[in-house]
């Protein structure tokens, strides 16, 4: 993990795009939410690190499908598709907002990765997932509301939407009735826990758990 941990500290256009998603974030004077990167005040998080060397190892690993619940500032997304091949990929983002923070930040990373093949879903419309979609993701990221109906609505949907041995990413494990919904998908047996750039130790943790059948 040497490798990646490298690779990422050198990327020259993750602080491109940094500058820039903060640029575009300002200019609408929105409150928003915590990042991958910053906190509500837009200030550079330490404790989130390992987080993002989670994000940007499995973008690598990623082959052709990923899928995003809860779309922010698009800190995710660019974190996952950071220093990856540009070979086509569909990268499907599912959000109940449409704040113009949003609009704004993923058309700057449509721009910039314009090998990927983004579609925006109405993220009520999860509730019935098309069947196109069904267990196609290398990578279901869950990074949704926090309220406890809503996680476990969202991981059910994310077990839909996964292919088997593809990987779920929730966040904001450190919230107990999340990391309880967790530790469920593990006991049914149908997925296993990754430790790769282990996060268990921050107080704004995420889990990765692959689906194993």
């Amino acid at each position: 993990m040497e490798i990646i941990e490298n690779e990422y500290k050198n990327n020259v256009e993750k602080q491109v795009y940094l500058n820039d998603l903060k640029k575009i974030i300002v200019s609408t004077c929105e409150v928003i939410e915590e990042t991958y990167f910053y906190d509500e005040m837009l200030n550079l998080d330490v404790n989130l690190y390992k987080k993002q060397l989670n994000l940007f190892w499995q973008g690598k690993e990623s082959n052709h499908n990923i899928c995003e619940i809860g779309f922010t500032t698009g800190h995710s997304v660019m974190l996952m598709l950071l220093g990856r091949s540009k070979l086509p990929l569909n990268f499907t983002i599912f959000s109940n907002q449409f704040k113009p923070s949003i609009e704004s930040c993923l058309k700057y990373l449509k721009e910039k990765f314009s090998y990927v093949n983004f579609e925006l879903l109405e993220r009520n419309s999860i509730i019935v997932i098309p069947e196109r979609l069904l267990g196609i993701y290398d990578i279901v990221h869950v990074n949704s509301s926090q309220t406890e109906d809503s996680i476990v609505n969202d991981l059910k949907n994310a077990d839909l939407l996964v292919k088997v041995n593809g990987i779920i990413i929730v966040n904001n494990t450190n919230i107990k009735y999340i990391n309880n919904n967790v530790n469920s998908f593990i006991l049914s047996g149908k997925y296993i826990q990754l430790n790769v750039f282990d996060t268990f130790k921050y107080t704004k943790s995420h889990r990765i758990i692959k689906k194993i059948k």
